[in-house]
């Protein structure tokens, strides 16, 4: 897989933007607790406040606060189909 970081502003706007953009893809982020998180952002169920997403682990979908996003990481797949993309169930 390949990375494509985000930059993101300080602002919820940015954020906001960013997460909008990539809606149905997957996705690394950091949140404000300084973890980790693999998951793919959902198309549905998000507004100006929150977005969902589908973590890939225990937890599920979620709904997420903009404000809380600090870093965020697109995958993006390598262009041979040998390499399978992930799947998050």
């Amino acid at each position: 897989m390949i990375l494509k970081e985000i930059i993101l502003g300080k602002d919820e706007d940015s954020k906001r933007k960013a997460i909008q953009d990539n809606l149905g893809r997957q996705v690394i982020f950091k949140d404000f607790y300084q973890m980790w998180v693999h998951g793919v952002l959902l198309k549905e169920g998000y507004d100006n406040k929150v977005y969902q997403m589908k973590i890939a682990d225990e937890r599920g979908e979620r709904q997420l606060h903009y404000y809380a996003l600090n870093q965020l990481l697109i995958i993006r797949f390598h262009p041979n189909p040998k390499y399978r993309e992930p799947k998050i169930d």
